[in-house]
């Protein structure tokens, strides 16, 4: 019996073991460019729209941190379910019923350059706008909608600079469209 208690005293031991360093290692593995303090944030020009109106997203990525960071700055609206090293942002809406809004739109997303890579410095950011969000999402249902973008990438430039890499949520922002 005592060997027994002994035997699970060592597997409990070795599980707990095992857990505390896989721990340890996922936080040591992020400890890379994906530590850097980004921020993004979404905004709108205004909380209630006509259903005729446009309705105008504002995408700021920030470098809230001490460290310089690259940051990928094409930001082609996508499908979330696409190949995530083409999927840039995802704008997450959720209907007057609570439902998501299906991504409807067409968003040519050109190959991956360089030159849509940038540095930014400590307390620098840049912002992306969009002209109007319905020409990706059918938001002609009267009513009350939150949206959130998610950002993400995954691929560094080929000029052997390493890219921030991970996805980033902004803020939720809720906005009504009247009839």
């Amino acid at each position: 019996m005592k060997s027994k208690v002994c035997i699970l005293i060592c597997v409990l031991s070795l599980i707990i073991w095992s857990c505390s360093n896989m721990s340890a290692t996922s936080t040591m593995g992020a400890s890379q460019p994906q530590d850097s303090a980004l921020n993004l944030t979404l905004s709108l020009d205004k909380n209630v729209y006509k259903s005729t109106e446009f309705i105008k997203v504002s995408l700021s990525l920030g470098n809230v941190g001490d460290e310089r960071v690259v940051v990928k700055k094409r930001l082609a609206p996508n499908y979330q379910f696409l190949d995530e090293s083409v999927r840039d942002v995802v704008f997450l809406i959720k209907d007057p019923h609570g439902n998501t809004v299906v991504f409807n739109g067409y968003s040519q997303v050109p190959a991956l350059r360089d030159d849509y890579f940038i540095v930014l410095g400590p307390n620098e950011s840049f912002e992306h706008i969009y002209s109007d969000i319905k020409a990706f999402y059918d938001l002609s249902e009267p009513g009350e909608y939150t949206i959130q973008a998610i950002y993400e990438n995954k691929s560094d430039p080929s000029n052997n600079w390493v890219a921030w890499k991970g996805t980033l949520l902004s803020n939720v922002v809720t906005f009504t469209i009247e009839p």
